[in-house]
């Protein structure tokens, strides 16, 4: 499932997109490792969207909220979106470090 420097695609709210248009410094994220998915990342894709992440990935992405719902393998959520984000680069810093990889949350 994992491919190397593949990654999935963040959307941004319009709200945001023109916050940080407007020069606000907002965290966010535009991608996210692919490797940061699960075989279940996979399967709630189908269950939360009827598509693969493949397709979501090629139809734009998806809100960080979805990436989150996706990440951890469940329903989604309403949930703020700066969280969502702050969560997503949290999320990649501590990838990048090497301590998070989607083998590793199925072991736990």
């Amino acid at each position: 499932m994992a491919a190397a420097n593949k990654t999935m695609r963040i959307m941004l709210s319009s709200d945001l997109d023109l916050r940080i248009r407007r020069g606000e410094r907002i965290v966010h994220v535009r991608q996210i490792p692919w490797e940061l998915f699960t075989d279940a990342s996979e399967r709630q894709s189908a269950t939360n969207h009827s598509q693969t992440l493949d397709q979501l990935n090629g139809r734009g992405g998806v809100a960080a909220t979805e990436a989150i719902a996706l990440i951890s393998a469940s329903t989604w959520q309403p949930m703020d979106e700066l969280l969502a984000h702050r969560i997503l680069y949290a999320m990649g810093a501590i990838y990048r470090r090497g301590k998070l990889h989607a083998d590793q949350q199925e072991a736990a």
